[in-house]
């Protein structure tokens, strides 16, 4: 949970005045600081063509804000250069087999870059629910029997790897409405 999100929960709690106005001042510091540094993100890409084409390719694609975007481009590099495969390790999202002689255990995701998983994740959530494409791949898991969450992560993993391979071939994302 992040400071912002914090101090607004304790602000619906509080009992004393003073308590309360403390709150609402660190509130607006809080939120100039983050505007500050939201502003100096967009800067710092505009400034770069590369990046910039890249965040804006990548804001094509459904569920892929500005955010989403800048996060990418800052958080994962490579992303557009390695194989889907390699892509999907650095994130995070690969599944890795748990194993040691005979025992055999269950594949997950673990390892990677957290904050690029989570902002995947996020975004598959937003992709399942307004394309067509992602949905017809979040129901097919469902229908295998995969829980909520494991096929939300199998949806951001493969997001992924389209978003790799449009970074990599310089092309838009084509929407699939129904």
């Amino acid at each position: 949970m992040q400071a912002w999100e914090r101090e607004k929960k304790r602000l619906q709690t509080v009992q004393s005045e003073a308590v309360r106005a403390s709150l609402e001042r660190m509130l607006t510091v809080l939120k100039d600081e983050i505007a500050q540094i939201e502003a100096r993100v967009a800067e710092l890409i505009a400034s770069d063509a590369d990046l910039s084409q890249k965040a804006a390719l990548l804001q094509t694609a459904v569920g892929v804000g500005r955010v989403v975007a800048y996060g990418l481009v800052a958080e994962l590099p490579e992303l557009g250069q390695v194989s889907h495969r390699a892509i999907a390790a650095l994130a995070g999202l690969a599944p890795v087999r748990c194993e040691s002689g005979d025992w055999v255990g269950r594949a997950r995701v673990r390892g990677g870059r957290g904050r690029v998983r989570r902002l995947l994740y996020q975004a598959a959530v937003v992709a399942v629910s307004h394309d067509g494409r992602w949905r017809a791949v979040y129901e097919g898991l469902l229908g295998r029997g995969k829980v909520k969450k494991v096929a939300l992560g199998a949806v951001a993993r493969q997001l992924l790897v389209v978003l790799n391979a449009m970074v990599r071939d310089g092309r838009a994302y084509e929407r699939v409405s129904e």
